[in-house]
């Protein structure tokens, strides 16, 4: 969707660096969730794509925090999330959306997955809850 990669492109600074507020955040998941009427997954999968090719450092790690805060205070209510396809990759910034996302639909966890979140996170030297 054009429109996830446009506002997608407003969290990242001329120098490449990832920058954002909670402000943005929430009016970017209002704008995608009316303009899709429902869960704005289509932002998620967009953020997601932003991070592929991204070390995951502390400021990849506070982003993807707060994408997770944003998305679970505002939109968990939304029906129709499907994320299934967060469960492939192991790329760490991916896992670390993941992470703070997946108690959308806590239900396609797994202990495995558990356990791959934590030994990729604590690779780069993160801890998970």
């Amino acid at each position: 969707m054009l429109l996830c990669d446009r506002m997608v492109a407003r969290f990242v600074n001329a120098d490449g660096s990832l920058a954002w507020s909670s402000h943005m955040l929430s009016t970017a998941l209002e704008a995608i969730s009316f303009a899709v009427r429902g869960a704005p997954e289509p932002l998620l999968r967009a953020f997601w794509e932003l991070l592929r090719d991204r070390h995951l450092d502390t400021l990849a790690f506070n982003f993807c925090h707060a994408i997770g805060i944003e998305v679970l205070s505002r939109r968990r209510v939304d029906t129709g999330w499907d994320l299934s396809w967060m469960l492939t990759s192991t790329l760490p910034c991916q896992v670390c959306l993941r992470y703070w996302t997946i108690a959308l639909r806590p239900e396609i966890g797994s202990d495995e997955l558990d356990a791959e979140t934590r030994n990729i996170l604590g690779a780069s030297g993160f801890t998970s809850a």
